[in-house]
């Protein structure tokens, strides 16, 4: 799974929102898939930004 560029940008930029987005979206989804998903969104952020 792979995301495009503008995608990562956006979820720089509107973190706070990318964040209320998936809690929402957590009634949906399987925890385990959430999981997952916030892990690999990490992942790339913490690649993107040195921390």
């Amino acid at each position: 799974m792979v995301f495009p560029p503008f995608f990562v940008s956006f979820i720089i930029r509107h973190g706070e929102s990318v964040v209320l987005l998936f809690i929402n979206f957590q009634t949906f989804l399987p925890l385990l898939s959430m999981h997952q998903i916030l892990i690999f969104l990490f992942s790339i952020i913490f690649k993107i930004i040195p921390i």
